[in-house]
């Protein structure tokens, strides 16, 4: 499926001219034709058979917002990290890349109900002049303007899917936002919502079109595969990745292993994760682990996250702060075989 690609190629050189409102270490510029083509042609993931949960009774939701209540925990980690950013998720994305300062960004999901979401979401930055502006959009009062903008703006192509998810999510992404915008507020780490500069970086990332929504499935050969082999092409590595809780559903598979070994990271590039706390904080736990030490404990062959850190462990008080991993665990020893004489 081909997500967000469809605006004419002419409108991508006068987009250029929005670089001024972007910050000066980040330095995005529109895509050539053949960079264009590389960033938003590698291949996608079909749509699961179902939808994981952590446990039975989670099987089968459609994340359309986010419900991790203190990603302001992870601001100071990944503040001005810049390079590119890869994550899973909806409204999540738009906070890293805005406290990033992220160049380029993939939004992943297998759930092709939130990547026809980021069609409503791309429309509302372009559309809006601010965060106010961008949050009223999902406001139950301007539902019968939101979905005439969405007729208007959007491509004939995803017209009918991204309105669809637009109407199912709405109400849940308004109250998310609504939510999130306060929240972060009150702990001193303001959002795209209330930050201008923030909102900037992403209205003239999605003008450029070096945001691209994809389906993609960690545990699938084809979304990460093509989009490390597309970031190679570019020349372009990745400082943060974000995982949110799903790599609780799955024990870590070869191919998993492989996509994550595959991406191109820089130096200083983050991993960031929440594991579910709900027994210890009603929350989760939110876990930021350096590049270097999450492949060194893949490439050891651990069978899943909470070898690498469990929520459960943690005392109610440490399940509340940021959790921090950089420990890199030696390369196993290989086998010493002898023959018998």
């Amino acid at each position: 499926m081909r997500t967000l690609n469809a605006r004419p190629w002419s409108a991508l050189a006068a987009a250029a001219a929005l670089v001024c409102s972007l910050p000066a270490a980040a330095d995005p510029a529109a895509w050539s034709a053949a960079e264009h083509k590389t960033f938003w042609e590698s291949p996608e993931d079909a749509p699961p058979k179902e939808l994981f949960g952590i446990n039975d009774a989670f099987k089968g939701r459609h994340y359309v917002a986010g419900d991790e209540y203190r990603l302001d925990l992870f601001a100071p980690k990944v503040k001005d990290l810049g390079g590119a950013y890869l994550g899973v998720g909806s409204d999540q994305g738009y906070l890293f890349v805005g406290w990033m300062r992220a160049h380029t960004a993939w939004l992943i999901d297998y759930d092709p109900l939130v990547v026809a979401l980021h069609g409503a979401y791309r429309v509302f930055f372009l559309e809006s002049a601010d965060g106010s502006a961008f949050l009223q959009r999902w406001n139950p009062k301007a539902t019968v303007d939101s979905v005439a903008l969405l007729k208007d703006k959007l491509p004939e192509a995803q017209r009918k899917s991204a309105i669809a998810a637009f109407r199912q999510s709405r109400g849940a992404v308004w109250v998310r936002l609504t939510k999130l915008r306060a929240m972060l507020k009150k702990s001193g780490h303001p959002s795209f919502l209330d930050d201008a500069a923030a909102y900037a970086h992403i209205r003239g990332l999605l003008q450029l079109e070096r945001i691209r929504p994809i389906s993609a499935n960690l545990l699938e050969s084809k979304g990460l595969v093509g989009i490390a082999a597309s970031a190679r092409t570019l020349g372009v590595q990745f400082k943060g990745v974000y995982l949110s809780n799903a790599e609780e559903y799955w024990p870590y598979s070869p191919q998993f292993r492989k996509n994550i070994d595959g991406l191109p990271f820089a130096d200083g590039a983050l991993v960031w994760r929440t594991l579910s706390g709900f027994k210890k904080n009603g929350d989760y736990c939110y876990h930021v682990q350096t590049a270097p030490s999450y492949l060194g404990y893949l490439r050891r062959k651990v069978w899943k996250v909470f070898a690498i850190m469990r929520c459960g462990d943690k005392t109610l008080e440490e399940s509340r702060v940021l959790l921090f991993t950089d420990r890199v665990p030696p390369e196993p020893k290989a086998a010493v075989r002898t023959k018998k004489p």
